[in-house]
């Protein structure tokens, strides 16, 4: 659109464009010396229709420099600004790249296909930003631009998450697995694996809570439950696996002396053989096979054929078999008990805990000295001797918790050791060798149902009805 405009200066023409955002003028004066005026053109523009965004510095530099016989803009629209639609932050993993990786060397590198989005008991695990509004417009016309407001998506859907008052965080509730899948967000306190764990199918798998493995655990994988279980349907073969909680085997375990199982609570299975074994718990199986095992409270082979044939198998409290060793004579090492002698163990955690305590009864009366003569002679040297020994009283106090937390764990060793025991319920076999709290005996000839016990400076033997 173009619109020409006279008065008493000249001519001024004002050009529109097409979509209305911009306006051009060009300035023809009756002389060439001839001024043009800024309040004149100004009243000339709105004539023209030009109604918003005159740039008003553009024009003053157009009148004040006389740029005549030229086109130039002098007004701008203002473009509307859509606003911005919903959307989820997540704050884990949604997108697991499960394909092996091709190293440089052209080799597979299996071991990180199991990687599994975990997330703790209340962390924060998405957060929604909500739509933002429009911005109008205007263009040089002054008519109104309306831009486009956001959309707002609605909640998630799923299970194992609470949402805030305000809808905006989404936070776990319970330790486990985090899946995003067809828009469904899940927190699941288990993670399934239908098949085999191999280094084709899944890679080395580490998660936060319970692992069920429906199928077998094949050589040279590892399996980590940080905080949970694995339960294991199949056969385990020389792989590796670490349980916060529980290893449970619902068949056994050949480690073919590569094998390892560690976990902070339990290790059952039907058997293990060639397997290292250390746990905090007990040891369940119906057959334990040149194994080494270290245990936390008590091993029990049960069954009627349930035997502990090879190996060492160590445990805290006590052993239970229906027969060790074999006929073949081979060495099997049981072990109740510690070989530590606990008393002296003890006494030296009570000799660090008293010096421990008398320096920080050396700080508190030093302190409690610093404190007075600050009530009445407040000064920067005793202020910074006062904060010294503050903090060294917070030092003396870490160590005296760990000190008398590892006391206490000396403590329930004795109470469990004390009462140590190791019974063959059915054959004891030539080549055993019975260890409880430090003192040896070795199985010479076939016993039948026997109980060992430490008593006094030596074992004692009970039989069995």
């Amino acid at each position: 659109m173009e619109k020409v405009e006279k008065n008493d200066f000249g001519e001024v023409q004002v050009e529109i464009s097409e979509d209305d955002m911009e306006a051009y003028i060009t300035l023809t004066p009756e002389k060439r010396d001839q001024v043009f005026q800024m309040d004149e053109l100004k009243i000339l523009l709105k004539a023209a229709g030009v109604e918003y965004g005159v740039l008003e510095d553009v024009l003053q530099k157009a009148v004040s420099e006389k740029r005549y016989y030229e086109q130039f803009t002098v007004a701008r629209g203002e473009e509307p600004v859509d606003g911005k639609d919903g959307w989820f932050e997540f704050l884990f993993p949604i997108h697991v790249d499960t394909r092996p990786k091709i190293l440089k060397d052209g080799s597979v590198d299996y071991t990180s296909c199991g990687q599994v989005p975990s997330v703790g008991e209340g962390q924060e695990i998405v957060h929604y930003h909500p739509a933002q509004k429009a911005k109008d417009g205007t263009n040089v016309l002054g008519q109104i631009l309306p831009g486009r407001n956001g959309r707002d998506l609605a909640r998630l859907r799923g299970k194992g998450f609470e949402l805030s008052p305000d809808n905006l965080v989404y936070t776990a509730k319970l330790t486990g697995k985090a899946t995003y899948q067809n828009d469904i967000l899940n927190i699941s306190a288990e993670l399934t694996l239908d098949g085999d764990v191999s280094y084709t199918t899944t890679g080395d798998v580490h998660f936060i809570g319970d692992i069920r493995i429906r199928g077998n655990v094949l050589s040279g994988m590892k399996v980590t439950s940080e905080k949970g279980s694995i339960i294991v349907d199949g056969y385990v073969e020389a792989a590796t696996l670490i349980a916060g909680k529980d290893v449970i085997l619902k068949n056994g375990m050949q480690g073919n002396g590569q094998g390892k199982v560690a976990a902070k609570g339990d290790v059952s299975g039907k058997f293990f053989e060639q397997t290292f074994i250390d746990c905090d718990g007990n040891v369940a199986a119906n057959a334990i096979m040149n194994c080494q095992i270290t245990c936390g409270q008590d091993v029990k082979v049960s069954g009627r054929f349930g035997a502990i044939i090879g190996g060492s198998v160590s445990a805290l409290h006590s052993i239970e078999t229906m027969v060790a060793g074999n006929m073949a004579q081979v060495k099997t090492e049981l072990c109740a008990g510690m070989e530590d002698n606990l008393f002296a163990l003890l006494m030296q955690h009570e000799k660090s805990r008293k010096q421990i305590q008398e320096e920080v009864e050396k700080i508190l009366d030093a302190l409690k000295k610093i404190n007075k003569i600050l009530e009445t002679s407040p000064t920067p040297d005793l202020q910074q001797k006062k904060l010294k020994l503050t903090r060294a009283k917070i030092e003396k106090d870490t160590r005296l918790n760990a000190i008398m937390k590892r006391k206490q764990e000396t403590v329930d060793q004795m109470s469990k050791t004390n009462d140590a025991s190791i019974t063959i319920l059915k054959r004891a076999n030539p080549g055993t060798e019975i260890t409880i709290n430090g003192k040896h005996v070795s199985v010479q000839d076939e016993i039948t149902g026997v109980e060992y016990r430490r008593r006094g400076t030596g074992i004692v033997s009970y039989g069995l009805e």
